[in-house]
């Protein structure tokens, strides 16, 4: 089988993506702050271990000690940011992804039984109620 592009994205998939985040944009713009600021420590390291090198022409234990427990401190922090970033973002995307499902199922079940036999839709949307009833088995419900 060939597949290809044909072009971009449907204006539905967007809008149907912004309806199902849209209760949640304030707090993954929230969580996406927690995440930049994890990724922005674990790259200040580098910074940190710079300055270090610049100001002390020698390098002994007593000089490393301070550095050691800076370094430390900023990578403890930093993966608990990234940490928190990915729980809650996580979390948040799975609810969302929720709603889609919760609304899809909505307006599906007003069909008539002899729908999910006869159309290939209907077959797709059974093969889809299954596929997100083991992910949500897997990763546990929103």
């Amino acid at each position: 089988m060939n597949f290809s592009k044909t072009g971009a994205y449907s204006k539905t998939i967007y809008d149907t993506l912004l309806q199902a985040y849209r209760p949640y944009l304030v707090k993954i713009l929230m969580t996406l702050i927690f995440g930049f600021l994890g990724r922005f420590l674990i790259l200040s390291n580098a910074q940190v271990i710079g300055q270090f090198i610049d100001q002390h022409n020698l390098i002994n234990a007593a000089n490393l000690k301070p550095i050691f427990f800076k370094i430390l401190t900023l990578l403890i922090i930093s993966f608990a940011f990234t940490i928190f970033f990915r729980t809650i973002f996580s979390r948040l995307s799975a609810m969302a992804v929720s709603r889609i499902y919760d609304e899809t199922t909505y307006r599906v079940s007003r069909f008539p039984m002899s729908f999910f036999e006869s159309q290939p839709v209907g077959r797709i949307t059974t093969r889809f109620s299954s596929d997100y009833g083991n992910i949500l088995r897997l990763f546990g419900d929103p």
